[in-house]
């Protein structure tokens, strides 16, 4: 069977894009591996590897091989089974487990390709593509062992069959795939957990408003929801039967004390977050345990932090917009220097604009982390091109009411994950699952403006040609 000359032209552009990709990855992975390899490893690493190896050895989802008769509720099991698979595969070298994590970088570039080229267009596709492959944060992170490009690429597969159905509400499969994708998205990182309900509604309704007949809706319902029940509701069944708390995860009440409630805490008193996670008797690294606490002070954590947020709700809206602004606008340069130069930098080049001289500036910045500094440039105008793109598309679909079911669609998932994720715990590393949603419609402002530009250099072009055949030749 010949394929066209546009998907032979699509699969020479996607190649070449992957081919760079896997380059500068590989190349940073030698880079890193000739250097130490303990880069590869971050500050959450370790509570992953310790049930992953737990999982290979004994058998039991447990914190430790040591503790194995103390199941582990803080992480769930998406990211561990990963690497104890890699490590039955592999061996347990954090290095070979990174390359594996290329290649799903790799894989979730290429979905994010092919279903922009379906729905928007080659070129909007080979953008996007390019701004996937490179953003900073989204780099950092497939070359560190955790669950961010899992997790990743997991919702993006998700966020392709939602489109799928969105474009075909007829189909079958994209609702299934929807649901697995989802769950396991779901038992990779517990934040995509309270999705299924908003999506699962707005994509019956959407059934719904297509005339498609109530078995056809209620099959697709099933095929949605049943993954769902099965993966996400078996585990938390496991969780009440060990434990008494059917909680999908027990970070959820951690994170709400320590990091939200702490915050308000630290704002009202001027206190660092440490500070005020000391005042409130958080002093523990969940990470490393040795008995089973967390489930015994979840109910304590979860009541205390809300007691917390209801009485000082003006904080908390305050705490959760500057972490809206960390996870937005932070460009992540820090955490790649870091993991390059393997030694973190107290302050950034923005930072340092208000403390230094001109005269410290350039020698700190310009001589002694010039690669910083560069780095640091390149980043910043790679956000703001993801931005600027994305700004000019919401003006043009803002100013001639252009929002389809598939817009609808995908920027509720991008809201969702904002809302939830921003706070004082939330910074660029989060916004890493949402580059894929952040390229697609970057690209299609810049497909705009490109297209924009090109009507005024020809209207420009005509008009002086107008000009030249009127007898007032070129006014410059």
């Amino acid at each position: 069977m010949k394929t066209s000359p546009g998907n032979h032209k699509a699969e020479i552009r996607i190649a070449i894009i992957l081919i760079i990709a896997l380059l500068l990855r590989l190349g940073l992975w030698a880079y890193i591996y000739t250097q130490n390899t303990n880069r590869f490893i971050a500050r959450d690493t370790s509570s992953y590897i310790r049930t992953a190896q737990a999982l290979l050895y004994t058998g039991a989802f447990s914190v430790s091989m040591e503790l194995p008769d103390k199941p582990e509720t803080i992480r769930t099991p998406g990211y561990p089974l990963y690497l104890a698979a890699c490590f039955a595969a592999l061996g347990e070298h954090p290095p070979r487990v990174i390359l594996t994590q290329i290649l799903l970088n790799l894989g979730t570039i290429a979905i994010v390709y092919w279903i922009v080229k379906s729905t928007w267009g080659l070129n909007t596709a080979t953008i996007a593509a390019l701004l996937l492959a490179f953003d900073i944060p989204s780099l950092t992170y497939t070359l560190q062992l955790l669950s961010e490009t899992l997790f990743t690429f997991m919702l993006t597969v998700m966020i392709a069959a939602g489109i799928c159905m969105t474009k075909n509400p007829q189909g079958r499969l994209s609702y299934l795939l929807a649901g697995i994708s989802l769950s396991l998205a779901s038992m990779v990182r517990p934040i995509s957990y309270y999705l299924v309900f908003p999506l699962g509604v707005g994509l019956i309704v959407w059934a719904v408003l297509s005339k498609l007949a109530w078995r056809a809706i209620l099959l697709r319902a099933i095929l949605f929801f049943l993954p769902f029940l099965l993966i996400v509701g078996g585990w938390q069944v496991r969780n009440y039967l060990l434990t008494g708390d059917s909680a999908v995860s027990q970070i959820q009440a951690y994170n709400l004390l320590a990091y939200r409630a702490a915050d308000i805490i630290a704002l009202r008193d001027g206190l660092s977050i440490e500070e005020a996670q000391t005042m409130l008797g958080i002093n523990d690294n969940f990470g490393i345990r040795t008995s089973h606490q967390e489930v015994i002070r979840n109910d304590h954590y979860m009541e205390r932090g809300l007691e917390i947020i209801r009485a000082y709700p003006g904080l908390f809206l305050r705490s959760w917009f500057n972490g809206l602004l960390n996870l937005i606008l932070g460009s992540g340069e820090g955490a790649f220097m870091e993991m390059v130069n393997g030694k973190p930098v107290s302050t950034s080049p923005i930072d340092d604009l208000k403390i230094l001289s001109i005269s410290e500036y350039l020698l700190k910045w310009m001589v002694n982390n010039l690669l910083y500094f560069l780095v640091f440039l390149y980043a910043l105008a790679f956000l703001s091109a993801i931005y600027l793109g994305v700004l000019v598309w919401l003006g043009i679909a803002l100013s001639h009411k252009q929002f389809s079911p598939v817009d609808v669609f995908c920027w509720g998932v991008f809201l969702y994950f904002v809302v939830l994720t921003a706070g004082p715990e939330g910074y660029y590393r989060f916004r890493v699952p949402l580059m894929p949603i952040l390229s697609i419609y970057s690209a299609q402002g810049w497909i705009f403006l490109s297209e924009w530009i090109k009507w005024v250099m020809k209207k420009y072009q005509g008009n002086r040609q107008a000009r030249r055949h009127a007898g007032y030749g070129d006014i410059e």
